[in-house]
């Protein structure tokens, strides 16, 4: 007890030391005086460059309104570049913090960054894009660190920065092509972002992925410095799931070099930060284990075949070391099956005019609302044909999502409908989703209704 008491003890002076150190660098940035501004991002600077513990330094900027000041630092016209690439530096370290992300976007770091024009002086250029996609990067991330999911690729891509990294794919610069991939692969996981790619007719800029790899590879020397000093694998294990090969190569490469490097530095005693074994595993474990990988290893294309075996060789698995169970469970399509067949279906949706055959121990098992209008009595529990006021497109959703659980594909014209729908039907989780679509999707021109439906609905999230 009283060990933990001088515990708390010295972490609450720490932290109060922090404070006061970060909140004079502040003032020093908040002077209109270019000596003082420098005296305090240098200050800032040095404090989250070092590779120590920084969380609680994060913590506190966060609290005194620091990440505001120094994205104001950065967009300042004003200042020199020599002050302004000294604060991008200083985001740089602060954003690969995971509880910095989303503050630092809510904070519009993200439209300063694609405003910024980048110097034409030899050396500067270069140092300076890659400070700006390294923060892009970081805050585009389809998971952050702690496994949890990033709330605003969708928004990332609609104010252009997809856009802008896919231009920047084959640059001359290495670390620039990379940190572009990195992106473009971390935004086109998301599944809302994917569906706009295509939309968009850019699917084309996925190819650049294994064209980096190719290039890589040729070299007569790698640069394993791409590897290194990683926080956290997150911007490279989740995206063994996808569905899109190129993504799936670009995520067996650049977790294999992590491998690599990790295996070196246990026969050497080198120190790769993130690039141990443990840390590996550790991000291996907030996803999917190594399911994705062995997955990947029965590809039908040869390449990703031999990627993700080399990949497993490297990690050390067993054959007979199952981390979970692999196979695909066929449940969810076969009810769906059966739903669009109409296969032995006792009861059936009218909505106005379209009827949906379904199964009464299916939806009353899935849907509380509905197995207590089919067993209370009502009128509705001896019908053998009830009517629903929803649209055919919202109700045949809602029906799938029902029988499969799947995350529901949503169409912006009719979310609020299904939203009403979810809501009236007390079907929670597919609330949840209603709710992320609708937040990725919020502008000027429907905030008022989304904000009213979300009152309605108590949509907590909204």
């Amino acid at each position: 007890m009283l060990r933990r008491r001088v515990k708390r003890q010295l972490e609450t002076l720490e932290e109060q030391e922090w404070r006061l150190r970060l909140s004079a660098a502040l003032e020093c940035c908040n002077s209109k005086h270019s000596r003082d501004q420098m005296q305090g991002i240098n200050s800032l600077y040095e404090m989250f460059s070092k590779p120590d513990n920084k969380c609680t330094q994060s913590r506190v900027i966060r609290e005194i309104g620091g990440l505001s000041v120094l994205v104001s630092l950065l967009n300042s016209k004003e200042s020199s570049w020599n002050l302004r690439a000294r604060a991008l530096y200083t985001l740089w370290n602060l954003s690969a913090l995971s509880d910095n992300k989303i503050i630092l976007f809510e904070e519009g770091i993200a439209e300063v960054l694609l405003s910024i024009s980048i110097p034409v002086e030899e050396g500067v250029g270069d140092r300076v894009l890659v400070g700006v996609l390294a923060i892009i990067q970081n805050i585009s991330e389809y998971k952050f660190g702690r496994g949890e999911r990033n709330p605003n690729q969708v928004h990332l891509y609609q104010i252009g920065v997809f856009q802008y990294v896919s231009k920047l794919m084959c640059h001359e610069d290495t670390f620039v092509r990379f940190l572009s991939c990195m992106t473009v692969a971390n935004l086109a996981h998301n599944r809302l972002v994917r569906k706009m790619i295509t939309t968009d007719g850019c699917e084309s800029v996925l190819q650049q992925l294994p064209h980096f790899i190719s290039d890589y590879l040729s070299r007569d020397q790698a640069d394993s410095e791409l590897f290194r000093g990683w926080l956290s694998l997150q911007p490279h294990v989740p995206l063994l799931s996808s569905e899109d090969e190129p993504i799936q190569i670009w995520s067996l490469f650049c977790v294999g070099e992590f491998c690599r490097l990790a295996v070196a530095s246990s026969t050497t005693n080198d120190n790769y930060g993130s690039s141990s074994l443990g840390q590996i595993w550790h991000d291996l474990g907030l996803n999917e284990g190594v399911t994705p990988i062995r997955r990947l290893a029965r590809s039908g294309n040869p390449v990703i075949a031999q990627m993700a075996q080399s990949v497993i060789d490297l990690l050390g698995v067993k054959e007979d070391v199952d981390m979970m169970l692999e196979t695909k469970s066929s449940v969810g399509s076969d009810f769906i099956s059966a739903l669009s067949k109409g296969m032995y279906s006792d009861i059936s949706f009218n909505c106005h005019g379209a009827v949906f055959p379904a199964h009464r121990i299916i939806i009353a098992s899935r849907c509380p609302a509905l197995a207590a209008m089919l067993s209370s009595g009502l009128a509705e529990s001896t019908m053998k044909e009830i009517p629903v006021h929803f649209s055919k497109e919202v109700f045949g959703t809602f029906l799938q999502f029902l029988y499969s659980a799947a995350t529901p594909d949503i169409d912006p014209s009719t979310a609020l409908e299904l939203l009403d729908c979810a809501d009236m039907f007390d079907a929670t989780d597919l609330k949840l989703h209603i709710e992320e679509f609708l937040w990725n999707f919020i502008e000027i021109s429907n905030v008022c209704m989304i904000l009213v439906a979300a009152q309605r609905h108590r949509c907590t999230r909204l």
